[in-house]
């Protein structure tokens, strides 16, 4: 339990009574709660997927004969049957050439590429930590949904979650496990909406078992006004707060769909 120091007198209290500024969560970094990962360990994971799609790159390129068709083209060079140079002296190492020339010419295409893949990952990334949104948003606490410093710094369960979760061949987001993807017991793709949703794993995070925790039970009449998950997913933080009083009015009630 936290310790606080009040003039000479050391007081254990409750980690729920400690009033945090916005965006800010108790955590201990040497042993951090399940759900939550160390900086290194994220970093560790992001570094790894790097550097094996830049050797898968590699690799697809050196084994792809009509890549290399291209390459010599462009030299008005043709292949015979064996893979070999046409009409070249015969101390030349057509081998050793296309090698060399590979080199020198797959660096404009793997720039190319790298800016291919560098579009293609915001734009997985984007739609990964919308996912994630509308799984969370309307169910987590608030702070761990919303974004801070006027927008600029994204929420604690988009920098939390993001790297948990790729897109799969069929565009599904789905959980990562290991080089695949986890799937539940019908052999379904487990999304962030049944991942994240699970009070078992992310109780502390939720809305309701906060309220719940604290002796919270309301007050304001019913508006009886329902929300979805996407709609909050996609509202600004003008409008959350616009409608706060009737998103929690709608939590309380079981209205987030």
């Amino acid at each position: 339990m936290p310790k606080v120091k009040i003039g000479e007198e050391v007081h254990e209290v409750d980690v729920n009574a400690i009033q945090l500024e916005e965006g800010q969560l108790i955590v201990d970094r040497e042993n951090p709660p399940d759900g939550l990962f160390t900086k290194k360990a994220v970093d560790n994971m992001i570094q790894e997927r790097l550097e094996k799609r830049s050797r898968n790159a590699r690799k697809e390129l050196a084994d792809d004969p009509d890549f290399h068709q291209e390459i010599l083209s462009r030299f008005n060079i043709s292949l015979d049957n064996n893979g070999k140079p046409l009409g070249l002296k015969p101390d030349f190492d057509p081998d050793e050439w296309k090698s060399r020339t590979a080199k020198e010419l797959t660096k404009p295409l793997n720039e190319r590429i790298e800016s291919l893949q560098a579009k293609y990952n915001r734009a997985k990334q984007a739609r990964i930590e919308d996912k994630i949104l509308a799984a969370t948003k309307g169910v987590y606490d608030e702070r761990f949904t919303k974004a801070g410093d006027g927008g600029k710094v994204k929420p604690i369960v988009v920098n939390q979650f993001r790297e948990m979760f790729d897109e799969n061949d069929n565009g599904v987001i789905a959980l990562r496990d290991g080089d695949g993807f986890a799937v539940d017991g019908s052999g379904e793709p487990i999304t962030p909406d049944k991942y994240l949703t699970d009070d078992k794993r992310f109780g502390d995070w939720m809305i309701d078992r906060r309220q719940r925790s604290s002796g919270f039970q309301g007050g304001s009449p019913s508006s009886g006004k329902r929300f979805t998950r996407e709609q909050l997913a996609k509202m600004s933080d003008a409008e959350y707060e616009k409608n706060r009083e009737a998103i929690q009015q709608a939590q309380t009630e079981g209205n987030i769909g």
